[in-house]
C-alpha cells in the first residue's frame, strides 16, 4: 500500500499533488521489496522527484513536504505520477493513468471519459 498523505504546499511543476494524495507505488509494477525501499524513504529522508531538483518526505505530523533533494534519495520511477491520485474533498483532482480501475476509483468512473477531466500526458487533471 502506497503512503496517503497531505501536501501543504507545492511548487508550479507539482501542483497536482493537491489535497489528500495516494502515491499508489503498488500501481507501478514494483517488487515488493522497491516499493519498501520508497515508502520507507518517504517515510525517512524523502524520495528525489525524476527531472526536478525535488524531493517529497512525509513529515513526523503526516504532512507531507517538498524540499530540495540531497542527492541521496532514492529516486521515484520515471513513470510515479502515472501512479498517483488526489483527492480535493470528494472529487478527484489528479488520476494517474495506472491506477487500478478495479478498487482504487468508483464504479464506472473514468476520468478519461469525463468532460470534466482533462489529459495531461501521466494523468487526467480536473478542469
Amino acid at each position: 500500500m502506497a503512503p496517503h498523505t497531505e501536501f501543504q504546499q507545492v511548487p508550479d511543476d507539482l501542483s497536482f499533488l493537491q489535497g489528500t494524495v495516494d502515491l499508489g507505488f503498488e500501481n507501478l509494477g514494483l517488487s515488493p521489496q522497491e516499493q519498501s525501499t520508497l515508502r520507507t524513504a518517504f517515510r525517512g529522508n524523502g524520495v528525489a522527484v525524476p527531472g526536478t531538483t525535488h524531493k517529497l518526505r512525509q513529515a513526523p505530523n503526516s504532512i507531507a513536504v517538498v524540499e530540495q533533494v540531497m542527492g541521496n534519495e532514492p529516486a521515484l520511477p520515471l513513470n510515479w505520477k502515472q501512479a498517483v491520485y488526489t483527492l480535493a474533498g470528494n472529487e478527484y483532482y489528479y488520476v494517474g493513468k495506472r491506477v487500478r480501475r478495479d478498487d482504487q476509483l468508483p464504479p464506472g468512473f473514468e476520468p478519461a471519459n469525463d468532460l470534466g477531466y482533462k489529459d495531461i500526458g501521466d494523468g487526467h487533471i480536473k478542469v
